[in-house]
Order: C-alpha cells, then sequence, then structure tokens
C-alpha cells in the first residue's frame, strides 16, 4: 500500500482525479489540511477527489510542532465523518485529545511519528 502525502492545493487534487481505478485501488493517500483552511472544517474536497475511499487526515507538522488549537482539532477531527477518515495523531498530542478522538473511532487511527522522536 502506498499513502502519498498530498497537500490541500488544487493541482493535488486534480492530479489525484485523474487517476486510473486501478491505481486508486493501490493507495491510500494523507491529506494534509491547508493552514488557511483551518477554520473551515470541511471535507468536500476529498469528497470530490477521493469519493468512497479510505484516507488519512493530518494537519501539516510545521503547525503540530506550533500546536494545534482545540477548536480546529475537534472541528476537522471529532466531527468527522469516520466512515473512510483514518484521523492521524501525533506523539505530541495531549493525552486528552487522543483520548477523546480513540472514543469516537470505529476502527483505526494512524500514528505519525518523525526521526526526532526516536532519540
Amino acid at each position: 500500500m502506498y499513502v502519498p502525502v498530498l497537500k490541500e492545493k488544487q493541482g493535488e487534487k486534480d492530479s489525484i482525479l485523474q487517476l486510473k481505478e486501478s491505481t486508486k485501488n493501490l493507495i491510500q493517500p494523507l491529506f494534509e489540511i491547508s493552514p488557511e483552511h483551518f477554520d473551515n472544517a470541511n471535507c468536500n474536497f476529498m469528497d470530490k477527489c477521493w469519493k468512497d475511499r479510505v484516507f488519512y487526515l493530518d494537519f501539516p507538522y510545521e503547525k503540530i510542532l506550533e500546536g494545534i488549537d482545540d477548536r480546529h482539532f475537534d472541528s476537522w477531527f471529532l466531527k468527522g465523518n469516520f466512515n473512510y477518515m483514518i484521523p492521524v495523531v501525533h506523539l505530541s498530542y495531549e493525552d486528552k485529545k487522543i483520548m477523546k478522538l480513540r472514543t469516537l473511532l470505529k476502527k483505526e487511527i494512524a500514528i505519525r511519528i518523525t526521526l526526532d522522536e526516536f532519540y
């Protein structure tokens, strides 16, 4: 299984729309939410370019280092549609955020580990 990391940019969304069905069956993209869309929790862009397929959802690593505001985390992850979305958590997230998310999940959760966290 290949997991490409795609920014929420128009060119990347357009390119994923062009993939053959056979190729789409071999990948599960990780969509990174653009900071300009933090306040507008809306998975419509994924519904259009990756309809009825499993995908990972994450915030950009640079923003994780700064800390993700609870309202952004809640609006994207806790109010999300878990039928196809697999939320990505980081080791730096507070336990309470992860536990709130875990109680809502029907299936898996992904963990993104950076090289810095191995030391």
